[in-house]
């Protein structure tokens, strides 16, 4: 696998890595990375060509096509980038597809790179379909010690227990562990029954990463973009019996007893043309 650098001398305290795929829910955390780019100004400061951790089955390499012939293959890629302004602690980004195997060479890889940098703390951010309501705004956290429990709890991370499906994610904190790299894990829970965006969950994970980082982000945008998404929700679910017998019960049931997920989902783009389309005379 090879890793192009494209800035010399990087020194940083802290990494912020995401990946798409199986654990980016309704691609949220995508979402939220997107709104901080759109705020920070970042150059890019490396590039692994992911060769060997990638499948035609999750992911094609793009190809660009002029005139008959081959002008360009994007081969998948996993990419870092810089945010460094003066006064603050310089960060970087990572961004790219899941990988679908060797996953102890990746994160060795990922790690190799990153203490070259002088990486003191690495972030992972995920999202997960989870058995709640759109009402709920959840966010947990996996973490290795007690201090960094008690650091995310107070910015709004629940403890979280789970048993199946693991991530990438929990690879590269095992070998974070023996690189001797503090890392930490933050979920994101995105409600089953839905198809994105969910603005109100964007504002909660920048609201954690913004003290994390030593910022403040502006969410008020988003915060009124999901008010006005949650009214076209109820709408849909009050006109779909099957629907909003599922939510029903989800409020009603303690957690551990929420019912197995429904085929349900709720299509906001399909439902939003439907209600403006004339209707027939």
């Amino acid at each position: 696998m090879e890793i192009r650098t494209f800035l010399e001398n990087i020194g940083i305290r802290r990494a912020i890595l995401s990946f798409s795929g199986w654990p980016d829910a309704g691609k949220v955390i995508q979402s939220t990375l997107d709104e901080i780019r759109g705020t920070l100004h970042f150059e890019p400061a490396a590039s692994m060509d992911m060769d060997g951790f990638w499948n035609v089955q999750t992911s094609r390499p793009q190809v660009d096509v002029r005139h008959g012939q081959v002008r360009k293959i994007e081969w998948p890629s996993y990419d870092f980038s810089l945010w460094n302004h003066p006064g603050y602690e310089p960060l970087v980004l990572g961004r790219g597809p899941e990988p679908v195997g060797n996953w102890k060479s990746f994160s060795r890889q990922i790690l190799r790179l990153l203490k070259k940098w002088g990486c003191a703390e690495i972030a992972l951010l995920g999202c997960i379909y989870d058995q709640i309501t759109h009402e709920e705004v959840v966010v947990s956290s996996v973490v290795q010690d007690s201090g960094t429990y008690n650091r995310l709890s107070d910015l709004g991370c629940g403890p979280i227990e789970y048993k199946g499906p693991g991530a990438v994610h929990s690879a590269i904190m095992e070998e974070a562990k023996q690189a001797g790299i503090p890392c930490f894990c933050i979920w994101a829970h995105f409600p089953f029954y839905l198809r994105g965006p969910h603005e109100m969950l964007m504002a909660r994970l920048l609201g954690i990463l913004g003290p994390i980082m030593g910022l403040h982000f502006e969410t008020a945008r988003l915060v009124a973009l999901w008010e006005k998404r949650e009214k076209e929700i109820e709408e849909l679910i009050e006109q779909d019996q099957e629907l909003r017998k599922v939510v029903d019960n989800l409020k009603k049931q303690p957690e551990e007893e929420h019912p197995a997920p429904s085929t349900k989902i709720v299509r906001l783009e399909e439902f939003l043309k439907k209600r403006h389309e004339p209707h027939d005379k």
